[in-house]
């Protein structure tokens, strides 16, 4: 039988310390994101990373959803115009989990608003090359920075192999049928 304390360091070391600050913090980014550059998605951005750091300071980097909470913060960060935060929270989510696509994600969104194309594409296939198990969003980022660069054949195969796997927004497979690919 497991006492208090060692259920409770099972929980830290496993789960996402205080849940319902980091859930309540994605909602705030969420919305936020809705809202655009406004001085009310500023400040639910600012709410936003104190709640999730709240979990972040407590997890352990190789608890399972680390890279999930690290994306959402670095968000976060980079919406409220620190870039460099953001960087270098969506760094460590990749280099503690390899292999979860989260910070990935989240960090080549970022790429690409700034139009660092190629980068994106690096960032991604890093992605592709140490995942566990294929992601449908994952291969939909992929094929849309392929479409971005203008490499249409290799967009369709990735974006073929998102839809496989059950990605659920057309918009890709139409603006690649519209051209003939």
């Amino acid at each position: 039988r497991l006492t208090r304390q060692q259920v409770e360091l099972m929980r830290f070391d496993h789960g996402i310390p205080g849940t319902h600050h980091f859930c309540i913090g994605m909602v705030f980014v969420e919305r936020a994101k809705r809202q655009g550059n406004t001085p009310n998605a500023q400040g639910l951005l600012s709410r936003a990373i104190n709640e999730i750091e709240y979990s972040h300071r407590q997890m352990t980097p190789k608890a399972p959803l680390y890279s999930m909470v690290a994306a959402y913060l670095g968000t976060a960060h980079y919406r409220l115009g620190k870039r460099r935060e953001a960087l270098d929270i969506w760094q460590r989510g990749i280099d503690n989990q390899p292999a979860s696509r989260e910070s990935y994600l989240a960090m080549a969104e970022a790429l690409l608003a700034e139009k660092k194309h190629q980068q994106a594409l690096d960032l991604l296939l890093r992605y592709d090359a140490a995942k566990d198990h294929p992601s449908p969003d994952a291969e939909y980022f992929i094929a849309h920075t392929y479409f971005l660069m203008g490499r249409y054949d290799d967009a369709g195969r990735h974006a073929d192999q998102a839809y496989a796997l059950g990605y659920p927004f057309p918009g890709l497979r139409n603006r690649l049928d519209a051209i003939g690919r």
